[in-house]
């Protein structure tokens, strides 16, 4: 999954901990043209993830990847066999992901900032 850090820091934390508690595998924040927040403190969020691991009774611990651009990860996962996804704001047609998403194969998701993703971005 891939995640841009809210301008509240409690949010993104708060991100952390559900992910964890439900078992994804990795997670990258990314850095978008409307990103409000550019430098994330990965020690803090790794503390989190590992209580969240204890609290939740979870044997796996999700990767916590560098924070990088939109466009540098966009171009990391171009060639990685998985469904991509991307929840934007924009009008078009949208569908809700549980009826799409193929729960036995490998899947990446995107979450934009609060400014959502530009529309370049969405392209």
């Amino acid at each position: 999954m891939a995640v841009a850090p809210t301008k509240n820091n409690d949010r993104f934390e708060w991100f952390l901990e559900k992910a964890t508690e439900i078992g994804i595998s990795e997670i990258t924040p990314i850095i978008c043209d409307h990103s409000e927040r550019k430098v994330v403190k990965l020690d803090r969020f790794e503390r989190i993830i590992e209580s969240a691991m204890k609290q939740s009774l979870k044997m796996y611990k999700p990767k916590l990847n560098d924070a990088i651009s939109f466009s540098d990860f966009m171009e990391n996962i171009k060639d990685v066999q998985s469904e991509k996804y991307i929840a934007h704001c924009e009008n078009s047609e949208k569908q809700l992901l549980k009826s799409v998403v193929n729960l036995n194969s490998k899947y990446t998701i995107l979450i934009g900032p609060e400014g959502d993703f530009s529309h370049s971005e969405i392209e």
